[in-house]
C-alpha cells in the first residue's frame, strides 16, 4: 500500500517560526504574553501540572532550549512511540486543548526538536503526525535518563514510510489500554514497541546454537512471548506495569488496519494480545478468523472480540 509524506507543516504555514532563535511570540501559547490556563494533573497523578505555564531553561548539547511540563511530555510520549498522531496528542498530552497543543507544536518546530508531517495514502485519507528530530532524541534520552532508573527506549523520525499509517495509530491504542490499566488500579512502568522486543529475542537466537526451537523456546519464555505454532508472536507494543497488588504485569498489544489478513489476525488473537481495530479510520473494514483450528495455543475467551479505536 502506497503513502506519501508531505513537507513538514511549519514549512507550508506562513505564521508558524522555523528559527530556532524565534522570539518570544513564537514560544508563547497566546502569541503575546503568557496565557491563564485550567489546571490538570499528569498521567501519574503527581503534584506536578503537566499544563502549568512555565518554562524551564535547558542546556544541551551547547544550545539552550525553554521548555514547558506539557512539552517535555509530548517529547517524551513522541520518543516513546516514534510517530503519533495530532489529535491522538491532543487527547493524550493536553486533555483535549488543541489551542495549548498547537501552540506547543510551534514551539517545538522553531526549537528543532520535533517534525510535523502530512501522511497521505492511497485512498485519500490524510492526517496530520509529529516525531522527534535528532536533537529532540538527545535531549529527550538525557532529560529521561536523571529521572528515572526504568528503562524507556526512545525513537526518532520516520523510519519505513509504508507503515507510517498503522504506526501512527499505536498511541491511540496505549490511551485506551492507560485507562483500562489505571480503572484496575494500576501504574504504568514502561512501553516497549515490538522494535525492542525483536532486538531482544534475535539477540538470544542469533548464536550458534544445537537446537534453535530449543533456544527460541528459551527466548520467548524468558520474554514472556506466546508461540503459536512454531512461531514467535510479537505485540505492535507491550505496557508493563504494576498491578493492584504491586505485581509486575503486561498487556500486549497489537493495532489492526484493514489490510490485516484473517489468518494473521487469527493468529494476534489466539496469541492472546488486546487487539484494536482501525479499520474505521482506514475507511475499510477488516474480518478477524479467530484461530479456533490454529494448534499449540490456549485460546483466551476475553481476547475474542477485535477493541474498536
Amino acid at each position: 500500500m502506497s503513502r506519501s509524506l508531505g513537507r513538514d507543516d511549519d514549512r507550508e504555514r506562513p505564521d508558524a517560526p522555523n528559527s530556532e532563535s524565534a522570539g518570544p511570540s513564537a514560544l508563547s501559547r497566546s502569541g503575546g504574553g503568557e496565557a491563564l490556563r485550567a489546571r490538570t494533573h499528569n498521567e501519574d497523578d503527581s503534584a506536578e501540572d503537566v499544563l502549568e505555564n512555565r518554562r524551564e531553561r535547558i542546556r544541551h548539547r551547547e544550545r539552550e532550549y525553554r521548555i514547558r511540563p506539557s512539552e517535555q511530555k509530548l517529547l517524551s510520549d513522541l520518543g516513546t512511540f516514534r510517530v503519533v498522531r495530532d489529535e491522538d496528542l491532543v487527547k493524550g498530552v493536553y486533555r483535549g486543548n488543541a489551542q495549548l497543543a498547537e501552540s506547543d507544536f510551534r514551539s517545538l518546530r522553531a526549537q528543532k526538536l520535533i517534525r510535523t508531517i502530512s501522511l497521505q495514502n492511497i485512498r485519500g485519507w490524510k492526517s496530520r503526525v509529529h516525531t522527534l528530530t535528532g536533537n529532540g532524541h538527545s535531549l529527550v534520552l538525557a532529560r529521561t535518563s536523571k529521572k528515572s532508573d526504568v528503562k524507556q527506549c526512545y525513537y526518532w523520525g520516520i523510519v519505513k514510510p509504508a507503515e507510517a499509517e498503522h504506526d501512527s495509530l499505536l498511541y491511540r491504542a496505549y490511551l485506551r489500554e492507560k485507562d483500562r490499566i489505571k480503572g484496575e488500579g494500576g501504574v504504568i512502568k514502561r512501553v516497549c514497541l515490538d522494535t525492542e522486543l525483536k532486538r531482544e529475542h534475535y539477540k538470544r537466537t542469533n548464536k550458534p546454537r544445537n537446537s534453535f526451537r530449543r533456544v527460541q523456546a528459551e527466548s520467548a519464555r524468558e520474554l514472556r512471548l506466546p508461540v503459536v505454532e512454531g512461531h514467535v508472536m510479537f505485540p505492535d507494543f507491550r505496557i508493563e506495569y504494576e498491578n493492584e497488588r504491586g505485581e509486575l504485569s503486561r498487556s500486549d498489544v497489537e493495532v489492526a488496519t484493514d489490510n490485516y489478513r484473517a489468518e494473521h489476525l487469527g493468529a494476534k488473537l489466539s496469541a492472546g494480545f488486546r487487539v484494536y481495530s482501525a479499520s474505521h479510520s482506514a475507511g475499510g473494514g477488516i474480518k478477524a478468523h479467530y484461530g479456533h483450528n490454529l494448534k499449540g495455543h490456549v485460546w483466551q475467551r476475553e481476547n475474542h472480540v477485535v477493541l474498536p479505536l
